[in-house]
């Protein structure tokens, strides 16, 4: 039958992938591609933190040439922990086989870019770590910005010198949902009556 896999084959391939590292399953030149062609910033270090390998995505990240970052340790660039954190966190990657947390790198020109950081440690190749590295800088900066205009607006919402009230409809009826300081004082309610 060209074209088509009988199920048991597919089991039989899938189980035989499952758990395997992916420079495995595809090999290293297409792995290479893989990591060159990201659109996130991905290295290579190993255990001590050193930088083995870089794509062109992280050294525009952080505007260094590959060769100024190969041989710099992340102690080097992330400006939002100590030598003695990473080194730390590495350890307990390494047992925990991964990692996803966030912290700030910086830049070669100084400024601190807030990143996304995707850890996984694998035995292949004298025991690396895997790393790919997200710019989460605009997102933290528009969250930043929503918190700041929701904290105007509930000033804004509470203070009002009239009553204000936010119902939605459940179960075709409405409900009070929030209310400001006014409306608790006028009808003299606590917070707790109303939501």
């Amino acid at each position: 039958m060209v074209g088509k896999i009988k199920h048991e084959e597919f089991n039989r391939t899938e189980n035989e992938i499952v758990g395997k590292p992916i420079i495995e399953i595809v090999g290293e030149k297409m792995f290479q591609t893989i990591v060159q062609t990201a659109i996130d910033g991905s290295c290579l270090s190993d255990k001590q933190g050193r930088l083995i390998e870089v794509n062109d995505t992280f050294c525009r990240m952080l505007g260094y040439s590959r060769e100024e970052l190969l041989g710099l340790n992340f102690s080097d660039i992330d400006a939002g922990r100590t030598s003695k954190e990473i080194a730390r966190h590495g350890r307990e990657t390494m047992n925990n086989r991964q990692s996803r947390f966030e912290t700030k790198y910086r830049c070669k020109d100084g400024a601190l870019m807030d990143v996304e950081i995707n850890l996984q440690y694998s035995d292949i190749k004298n025991s690396i770590f895997v790393v790919f590295v997200r710019d989460i800088t605009e997102k933290k900066r528009i969250t930043q910005r929503l918190e700041i205009n929701e904290a105007r607006y509930r000033d804004l919402f509470d203070k009002a010198p009239i009553m204000y009230v936010v119902t939605r409809y459940r179960n075709g009826s409405p409900v009070i949902v929030d209310c400001n300081r006014q409306f608790l004082h006028t009808l003299n309610y606590e917070r707790a009556d109303i939501t």
